[in-house]
């Protein structure tokens, strides 16, 4: 079986990724949360495989480096494999040792091209659409556990109810009533309510339950508009 053709295929793909892609890709991935005033989809991002950070800071780097990165610097590493074209140290007579240095190269550039792919959809979904990115950040919420801490996906739900409120996005909004309404209830089903006297003031009142299955109500939550004459109970918790 002749690997000549394949490697060279495969060294044409890890240049390209290396020397196009990947600098639009990064250029992108600081762009993140500029487009929702967001100041913690950047967190969230950093947190998304492959874009997880392993070890320390290497001598030269200001950060640590990524998955992505570790995978792109081993299979242009092993290019020196090809170049040196030595014998093996054992088995000469076997040819997986005799193309060792190709499957090597081959190897690592399926796995680049696979972790490229995925890379590459998750930086498309952070700066995609506004409605993709907060039914995937509602998703990932529910899938923390009770006694984990949520540091970034409930705020970034916020920030983006409140570009849905000065965008005037309706499917936004719609998809936020529908998360808010949940998890009001979901707190309350879990939560004694206290005596009246007790009540935080951080809850807002309103005479009527129906009035936030709108976006009206809805943006009338998120903007704190609401008379003091409202006695409809809704917690602000994970606020601010």
């Amino acid at each position: 079986m002749e690997l000549k053709y394949i490697i060279e295929i495969c060294i044409a793909i890890d240049i390209a990724i290396l020397g196009i892609a990947y600098p639009i890709i990064v250029d992108k991935i600081s762009n993140i949360g500029h487009k929702f005033s967001s100041n913690y989809l950047a967190n969230a991002f950093e947190n998304e495989f492959p874009q997880i950070k392993l070890f320390g800071i290497i001598p030269g780097r200001s950060r640590r480096i990524t998955v992505f990165e570790w995978v792109l610097f081993f299979t242009i590493g092993s290019f020196i494999f090809l170049i040196l074209d030595r014998e093996p140290f054992f088995w000469k007579d076997s040819w997986m040792m005799q193309n060792s240095a190709k499957l090597l190269t081959l190897f690592l550039t399926i796995s680049l091209v696979v972790i490229f792919i995925i890379w590459l959809d998750k930086v498309s979904l952070y700066n995609g659409k506004s409605t993709r990115l907060l039914t995937y950040i509602i998703s990932e919420y529910r899938k923390l556990k009770k006694d984990q801490d949520d540091k970034y996906h409930f705020k970034i739900i916020n920030e983006l109810a409140i570009f849905a409120i000065r965008t005037q996005d309706k499917g936004l909004e719609e998809t936020l009533v529908n998360f808010y309404t949940e998890e009001f209830n979901n707190y309350r089903a879990n939560f004694i309510r206290p005596r009246e006297e007790e009540k935080p003031r951080m809850f807002i009142k309103s005479k009527n339950p129906t009035e936030f299955s709108k976006p009206a109500g809805f943006r009338k939550i998120i903007s704190g508009r609401l008379s003091p004459s409202h006695n409809f109970y809704i917690p602000a918790w994970h606020w601010y």
